[in-house]
Parts: structure tokens; C-alpha cells; sequence
């Protein structure tokens, strides 16, 4: 009996360590997931990348002067797609959302009228920082 207590002490710390453990990881992915995403700016994506490449290639500096150019040129490129098609993405998805409306009732048009604007706004958001 005696050696029991200490075994069942300990069993009981562990389990509830897994406990606190898993609520804390349930917390932070919840927080994390409400948390508005960062868009990198063109010259952030850029170092990122020449980080990266230096880091695992270990690019001599003649090298990273030339890459640099080559991956700043590209992601500019690629902005300029986003740029194009982008907003025949939303314009899409208005179009969507006013073929949805036709099958709603009035409460529920309301309703989705107020999450359309929650998410523009959200997108607002992320456009300004």
C-alpha cells in the first residue's frame, strides 16, 4: 500500500500535466487561428528567400548579388500576376454572392449581407499594414 501512494502521486501529476499541456496547445491554436495573417512586403519575401538560399547553399557573395536580382525580378513578376487576377477572383465571388442572395429569405440575405462585409473588412485590414 505504502508503495502505492507514491506511484498514483505521480501518475496523477502526469495526467494532469498532459491535461494543462493539451488545454494550453487547444488556447494558443485558437488564439493563433483569430490572429490577422501578415502579407510580407516584395523586398521581406526577397530576404526571406535569399536568407534561405544562402543559408542552405551557402552562396558566396558574388553569388547572392546575382541571385538577389533574379529572385526580386521573379517576385515582382508574381506580384503583377496577383494584381491581375486578383480582382477577377472577387469580382467572382460577388457575383456568387448575389446569385446565393436569390435563395435566401430576407433574414438570412441580412445575414450573409453581414458576413460579406466582415470579410471585406478583414481583407481591408490585411491590405493596410
Amino acid at each position: 500500500m505504502r508503495r502505492l501512494k507514491p506511484i498514483a502521486g505521480i501518475l496523477i501529476v502526469f495526467f494532469l500535466g498532459a491535461v494543462a499541456g493539451a488545454l494550453s496547445a487547444r488556447f494558443y491554436a485558437t488564439f493563433e487561428s483569430r490572429k490577422p495573417h501578415h502579407r510580407p512586403k516584395l523586398e521581406e519575401r526577397v530576404e526571406f528567400i535569399m536568407q534561405r538560399l544562402t543559408d542552405d547553399l551557402d552562396l558566396s557573395a558574388t553569388q547572392q548579388k546575382e541571385i538577389r536580382q533574379i529572385v526580386a525580378a521573379t517576385e515582382e513578376k508574381v506580384q503583377s500576376i496577383k494584381d491581375e487576377y486578383v480582382p477577377k477572383i472577387r469580382a467572382l465571388h460577388d457575383t456568387s454572392i448575389k446569385e446565393i442572395k436569390t435563395r435566401l429569405t430576407p433574414d438570412q440575405r441580412a445575414e450573409l449581407d453581414r458576413i460579406h462585409a466582415e470579410w471585406k473588412r478583414r481583407r481591408q485590414d490585411r491590405k493596410s499594414r
